[in-house]
């Protein structure tokens, strides 16, 4: 009995910290791989960060100018958007709440490529897990989708 336990409660443990959604939605373009990234560098962010700037990657920080168009007449619209100065966007949260079992930071984590240039979101993930294993899913994930 107590090998049976072992058996099904060590593989238990050693998966129960990882789970992750992933969503792909478009390709990136090889020929233009800049990124606005959020500034600095801990934890998650950092190595995401370093995983694309050793990859090839275009970091840029600041989005752009925020513009408003439009007419000062009595009927007048406006509209206000953001500009980017590079091609893809990512977004990112993440929330360190333990240690895997390597003593890597298990950590909560959001995130998003979004394509400035169509408007849309290319890549998703979301879920827990240590980061090192995120950073490989996420290398993983932008190398099937870059044409």
């Amino acid at each position: 009995m107590k090998k049976l336990l072992f058996i099904v409660l060590v593989p238990a443990i050693l998966t129960g910290c990882a789970s992750n959604k992933i969503h792909t939605f478009g390709k990136i373009d090889a020929d233009q791989k800049s990124i606005t990234v959020p500034t600095g560098s801990s934890g998650l962010k950092g190595e995401i960060k370093s995983y694309l700037n050793n990859n090839g990657w275009e970091l840029v920080v600041y989005q752009g100018a925020e513009v408003t168009e439009g007419s000062m007449e009595e009927d007048s619209k406006t509209k206000t958007y953001d500009t980017f100065n590079s091609r893809y966007n990512l977004k990112m949260s993440w929330d360190h709440y333990d240690y895997c079992m390597t003593f890597q930071p298990l950590v909560w984590y959001e995130i998003s490529i979004i394509d400035n240039k169509a408007g849309e979101e290319v890549l998703a993930m979301s879920g827990k897990g240590c980061e090192k294993n995120i950073v490989k899913k996420f290398a993983k994930q932008l190398e099937g989708i870059t044409r």
